[in-house]
């Protein structure tokens, strides 16, 4: 791909008279395209490489060796190419442009890597020659900066003194209890009761009250946000209050919308939850009902059975019941119907109906969520929307009756005949469950959303805004790999599948489908089958039971002394390694095993508690993660096996 010459390259190439000249040439040309750089003097390129470019100028690799004899011949060449082609060398007055078109990426995602590769891909792009490391290092670095003060500027740029003093609020240090107000806000409860429910509400009163600009959310990517967040929710309020102003203000802000997402999310899956226990407790009611009835009518109906029978074969043989009728055990018959009646009372055992019973366990948390969030909806979930704006005005004025004609719109067939047991009546009771749950399942399929969640907000949502995409589209660079309209798309995945079936149709009659056979109108599939030889299985055990005992801190203490991929857990602001390992490595240990810092520092020897979070806040995060993944992956190709054993 990279070294495949144009027509207009080998013509070039072919002005020159030596072979020796045309193999340079085109050495210099592809090195340009790729890496994207000048070849260094003496710089030998893969053989490969070389006999490839040789084939298609008429040359041989060896002439490589006559080129390099005379450098000044390879340096008219690398003029030759830049003015010909377009190429331009790398100037200082690129960095400063560089910078910018690379810091809305690096506000995505500021691990260094990926940033440097993209910045070197736009380089090869423009036909620009990449610098040295050091240069593409400090493009990144300075844009992952910029990036930073942009992400930190759009949540202060429209925070007043207010706002600082409710967000100075959370991380103050208690004047009584135990805790600061940002702990209590982390620690909510997640345990499905209406206990909980009203914990959550009361914890999602309080960041409301903050009232944070609607614009925050609209200046900062989704990304960027859950980044900050993640840092302000992560690190102690300790090291919170030696944050610099004004990233303290960014960190809590972004921390403040995130916890107001996570709340909002945890009352309502305690909704879904409570509800789905009441309506399995209420199936699990009538099913054990039905299996009484059953136990307690069959011996009435034993004795009914006899009964019937005595009377059928007295009919068919003399065609005459007043004799059978007058020996009939008829206390006997009356005492089975009885039986009978009182065993079915009002009819068969419904679970929608020993659902209605249990109306005061949902009473106890389902106005609390009417209450507490605002509803919107499609145009079908319109009905619901207002049942539940009525339900919701009906619990602030107390009120115990429903108007004479509310929604109905939105009830399913296996309700009504609960919800209006007659005709002109409505149940009270059952309409208002009847809400609830169809609440519940429109919040699931997403026909209805909430104002401030993020597992269940509007679709819309999640797109490309109207106005970019627009934008986008009218450039042509809409970042999908499909149409941009509906009938194209729905043509290409046609044409797709209409090949796809005439290839399979194909295989099929040719009985070359792989792993599969179509015989008789039935298809059969190769199971997959284990393929582990018993060979291997017995030497894994052994290997394995030969694997020393060791605590698990000396063996990453003894693969850092071979990798050193402790150093690649860098300190958030300076950059330097952690001092304390030992801190690290059980800071490192505590998230392996979700075990919290306290009862860390408890399994451990000389080390505390704020140690170990000191360490966590400040040196574990997902990019340190990655490069010490990569750090071993890496020195796993130089290690004897013995040692990848304790790397594994």
């Amino acid at each position: 791909m990279h070294c495949t010459l144009t027509p207009d390259e080998i013509e070039a190439v072919a002005r020159k008279r030596t072979a020796a000249a045309r193999l340079g040439y085109a050495v210099s040309l592809a090195y340009m395209r790729h890496p994207g750089r000048v070849r260094e003097v003496g710089e030998q390129p893969n053989d490969v490489v070389l006999t490839f470019l040789a084939d298609q100028v008429d040359a041989s690799a060896s002439d490589m060796l006559a080129y390099d004899q005379r450098p000044q011949t390879r340096r008219e060449h690398i003029a030759q190419i830049i003015a010909r082609f377009g190429y331009q060398a790398f100037t200082r007055s690129l960095v400063r442009e560089l910078v910018h078109w690379l810091t809305p990426s690096a506000g995505e995602d500021p691990q260094a890597e990926p940033l440097a590769i993209s910045l070197i891909e736009e380089l090869r792009r423009r036909r620009i020659l990449v610098p040295a490391r050091r240069t593409v290092e400090l493009i990144v670095r300075h844009a992952i900066r910029r990036a930073e003060n942009v992400r930190i500027s759009a949540l202060t740029q429209d925070l007043h003194p207010d706002h600082h003093d409710a967000l100075r609020a959370l991380i103050a240090p208690p004047e009584s209890g135990e805790v600061s107000m940002l702990s209590w806000l982390k620690a909510a409860p997640k345990s499905a009761s209406a206990k909980s429910i009203k914990a959550v509400l009361d914890r999602l009163t309080v960041v409301r009250e903050i009232s944070l600009p609607t614009s925050l959310r609209q200046n900062i990517s989704t990304s960027a946000l859950d980044s900050l967040a993640g840092e302000g929710l992560r690190i102690t309020v300790q090291n919170l209050r030696r944050m610099a102003l004004p990233r303290l203000w960014a960190v809590l802000s972004a921390a403040c919308l995130r916890l107001e997402e996570q709340l909002t999310d945890l009352a309502l899956d305690m909704f879904d939850k409570l509800l789905g226990r009441s309506f399995r407790k209420a199936e699990r009611q009538s099913y054990d009902k039905a299996s009484q009835l059953l136990m307690d009518i069959i011996r009435p109906l034993q004795s009914l059975k006899t009964f019937c029978r005595e009377a059928l074969t007295a009919r068919l043989q003399t065609g005459d019941l007043n004799g059978m009728l007058d020996t009939a055990n008829w206390d006997e018959i009356e005492s089975a119907t009885a039986a009978i009646e009182t065993a079915l009372g009002d009819g068969k055992p419904d679970k929608y109906s020993e659902l209605i019973g249990k109306y005061q366990t949902a009473r106890q948390f389902a106005p609390m969520i009417l209450r507490g969030f605002t509803f919107k909806g499609a145009a079908s979930a319109a009905s619901l929307l207002r049942a539940v704006d009525l339900l919701r005005i009906m619990y602030e004025a107390n009120k115990r009756s429903l108007p004479d004609n509310p929604p109905t719109g939105f009830i399913r067939k296996a309700w009504r005949p609960f919800v209006f047991p007659a005709p002109g009546e409505v149940n009270r009771r059952a309409y208002e469950l009847c809400v609830y749950f169809e609440l519940r399942d429109r919040l699931r399929a997403g026909d209805v959303w909430v104002e401030g969640s993020r597992q269940r907000r509007n679709f819309d949502d999640r797109l490309i805004p109207k106005a970019t995409f627009e934008i986008l589209r009218t450039e042509g660079s809409l970042p999908i790999a499909a149409a941009a309209d509906a009938e194209t798309y729905l043509a290409e995945r046609q044409q797709q599948i209409e090949e796809a079936i005439t290839i399979v149709a194909a295989r099929a009659e040719a009985g070359t489908l792989p792993d599969a056979a179509i015989q008789g109108g039935t298809l059969s599939i190769t199971p997959v089958k284990d393929e582990t030889p018993d060979a291997a299985t017995a030497m894994s055990r052994l290997v394995y039971g030969q694997l020393p005992q060791i605590k698990i801190p000396d063996l990453l203490t003894e693969v850092n002394a071979w990798t050193g991929f402790a150093e690649c857990f860098t300190h958030y602001r300076s950059g330097r390694p952690a001092e304390d390992q030992k801190a690290l490595f059980a800071a490192v240990l505590a998230d392996g095993v979700n075990l919290s810092v306290s009862r860390m520092a408890a399994a451990t020897h000389n080390l505390s508690a704020r140690q170990i979070a000191w360490a966590h806040d400040w040196h574990l995060r997902e990019e340190t993660y990655s490069a010490a993944l990569a750090c071993l992956i890496d020195m796993q190709r130089e290690l004897p096996l013995a040692k990848l054993w304790g790397m594994a």
